[in-house]
């Protein structure tokens, strides 16, 4: 009785000793934090170039300015009309560089900064540009599909992007809805996500989609994401967002619990191998122990059926 307590109490301390290191290893997966704002300073940005006044001859236009280095850098985002047109982040090197869609006439611009957890600050000089109408179009219409020459051009060619900037993760899916208007349909829409990816869509009429993308690190220069669609006129334009982690600039590593088909395993799942990886152990030890009590009873009975010798007279 005592030896098969034992021997249970024995498979029970096994199968905890197996629990630990998923426990172990899933404590240290996860990090216990709290928002505590970015710091912003008081600077406000400046654009550099092109000069306030300019008259612009292609509808997307260059932003360059500087702005101050801190830790974790500022994200600089430009406006107009209070609608966001583009952002970036502000580079090691204390400059800023944001291609922006401009429309037909006179664009007042305004530019700010925005901390990574939400913060803005101030708003630099006010940038005043004309687009004077001479759009940017291919040699050739784009082949996305059969143009419809009944449809006739909506206004001009958009792309509604209703964020500040995008945060990203290396642990799930990152998505983004985008909208296309305007224009003469159908549209080729190119998504660059700033890690080397890159995909290109055929969109038939002007409508409201959610692409996604999964980012495999953080790299220590900053990335931004780039929408570029072109219509059936081969009229262009294209919008940019700064893309920023919570995460420390890092690759990811080679022994990340992944399955074969390149999918995270969940906390879950880790501790249900686990347990089934204990409960096997515990059926096999208890089967081998099984097996030499009965074998060592057996022997016993054995040994206590054998007859025993007559003990010999002793002769008075």
């Amino acid at each position: 009785m005592y030896k098969r307590t034992w021997a249970v109490l024995a498979t029970l301390v096994l199968g905890l000793f197996l629990l630990m290191p998923a426990g172990l290893a899933l404590a240290d997966g996860y990090d216990v934090s709290a928002k505590v704002p970015a710091p912003l300073p008081p600077d406000v940005p400046v654009v550099t170039t092109p000069g306030d006044n300019s008259v612009i001859a292609t509808q997307t236009v260059e932003i360059v300015g500087t702005c101050p280095i801190v830790v974790p850098p500022l994200i600089v985002v430009i406006e107009r009309d209070g609608e966001v047109i583009g952002s970036g982040t502000c580079s090691p090197t204390g400059m800023f560089s944001i291609t922006v869609s401009l429309v037909l006439g006179v664009n007042v611009l305004r530019v700010k900064f925005m901390t990574i957890t939400g913060e803005s600050g101030g708003y630099g000089d006010t940038l005043n540009l004309t687009y004077d109408g001479e759009s940017i179009k291919t040699s050739t219409p784009p082949k996305v599909n059969v143009i419809d020459n009944s449809l006739e051009a909506a206004g001009p060619l958009l792309i509604g992007l209703d964020y500040d900037f995008i945060t990203y993760t290396t642990t799930q899916v990152t998505p983004v809805t985008v909208s296309i208007s305007g224009g003469r349909p159908p549209y080729r829409l190119f998504v660059g996500w700033g890690d080397n990816s890159t995909k290109t869509y055929t969109v038939k009429t002007a409508d409201t989609l959610v692409i996604s993308h999964q980012y495999r690190s953080v790299p220590e220069l900053p990335m931004k994401l780039l929408l570029r669609v072109q219509d059936a006129d081969g009229t262009t334009t294209q919008v940019e967002r700064a893309l920023v982690s919570f995460e420390k600039p890092h690759d990811v590593p080679a022994s990340s619990p992944l399955n074969p088909n390149g999918v995270n395993i969940t906390p879950l799942e880790i501790w249900s191998l686990a347990a089934v990886g204990a409960a096997l152990v515990a059926v096999i030890s208890y089967s081998m122990w099984f097996s030499s009590h009965t074998a060592q009873s057996a022997l016993k009975g054995k040994l206590r059926t054998r007859a025993r010798p007559t003990p010999k007279k002793r002769i008075k």
